[in-house]
């Protein structure tokens, strides 16, 4: 739900206009134009939660002690209470303000750019950015919608991993691999990213036959999917970009 701010009450409460579609769980879902007002209280609550939280770092497997510095990013880092929990996170550590929060992303894409133009002095030129896989990567598995992760999250690009899998079933001629994005274990809440199928499998009891998966995700982004029959050398694939809907992020998040 965005929110923009319409008029400031007092220190403690606020006055809100939006005119947007509510979905979140605690208000009635469907069309809502007027006004809101939200107590620092409830506003607090809303968020404190995700800010306290650390997984970047834990699935970086990196100590706080390690963070040099800490670079507010995004509008909400203004709010006073964020940067108060941030320093509480980093023990104390200052926090640093000399870039505009709305425009830090900005910034390390044009890094980006010229490094990629070749363009810039030499200091530019040896940075290096790392992109990671923002959710975790993997394959439809079992009987209950079970995913099976290959690459997790937080996995820096380019990467490749593979996983081998078997038939469910006896003679079974047709093996349907079906990839998905996310952080559920069971792929009905997840984000379904495409699939494709192996056929002519020789007839054999289930489990006799097997398959070895192979996620590559290349610099750009582009994540490729195949399946090797590891009897007969059979193969297939599916070539599966980062681009997705807003429905589609909204499921996800």
């Amino acid at each position: 739900m965005s929110l923009r701010k319409y008029r400031l009450e007092s220190p403690f409460s606020c006055m809100v206009y939006t005119r947007c579609v509510i979905t979140n769980h605690k208000f009635k879902a469907g069309p809502f134009c007027g006004l809101l007002i939200c107590c620092r209280c409830r506003f607090t609550s809303c968020w404190q939660y995700v800010v306290r939280n650390t997984w970047c770092l834990k699935d970086a497997k990196l100590d706080i002690s390690r963070v040099h510095d800490v670079v507010l990013v995004g509008g909400s880092s203004r709010i006073p209470k964020v940067q108060q929990l941030l320093q509480n996170v980093f023990k104390g550590k200052e926090l640093c303000r000399g870039i505009n929060p709305d425009e830090a992303v900005a910034y390390g894409a044009a890094v980006q750019a010229a490094i990629l133009c070749g363009k810039g002095n030499e200091k530019l030129q040896d940075l290096t950015l790392l992109d990671v896989t923002p959710l975790s990567l993997g394959v439809e598995t079992g009987r209950e919608c079970d995913m099976t992760v290959v690459i997790p999250r937080n996995t820096k690009m380019p990467v490749k991993k593979n996983y081998t899998v078997t038939t469910r079933h006896d003679n079974q001629a047709v093996v349907r691999f079906s990839i998905y994005e996310g952080e559920s274990t069971t792929t009905l809440n997840n984000y379904y990213l495409g699939d494709f199928r192996l056929k002519d499998i020789p007839p054999a009891p289930r489990g006799v036959a097997k398959f070895n998966i192979c996620f590559e995700i290349d610099a750009n982004g582009i994540l490729n999917v195949s399946a090797e029959d590891m009897l007969t050398g059979q193969k297939m694939g599916i070539t599966l970009s980062s681009n997705k809907t807003c429905e589609g992020i909204e499921k996800i998040m």
